[in-house]
């Protein structure tokens, strides 16, 4: 996913995202499974511990291609709809400069 990051791709780069989110979600949902299992036969449980690691990775690369994607879109319709339809606050909120502040720091962490 480092390796994603040209902008007109980013609709792709978000249907792929979501689907290794959803995959990584499923594996989580039988993790669990697996432990309840393991417990009602009185097995000790199974400890997957990067599982929290590899979730926790996923989540602010997932945020940044559904921030860009919508972005994209709303830009779209910023620039070239119709002008009556344009609300300041809803432009406001889509631009919130504390979701951008958070995902650098978020990338900041992961490359220090």
């Amino acid at each position: 996913m480092k390796t994603w990051g040209d902008v007109a791709e980013v609709s792709r780069y978000l249907k792929k995202a979501q689907s290794l989110d959803a995959k990584l979600q499923a594996a989580n949902e039988k993790i669990d499974a697996f432990n309840v299992e393991e417990t009602s036969f009185g097995w000790e449980q199974t400890s997957y511990p990067r599982r929290a690691e590899i979730l926790a990775a996923m989540k602010p690369f997932l945020s940044l291609y559904e921030t860009a994607n919508d972005f994209e879109t709303k830009r779209n319709d910023w620039l070239f709809g119709p002008r009556a339809d344009l609300q300041p606050d809803d432009i406001e909120q889509a631009t919130d400069h504390a979701v951008f502040v958070k995902l650098e720091s978020e990338f900041q962490l992961k490359i220090n």
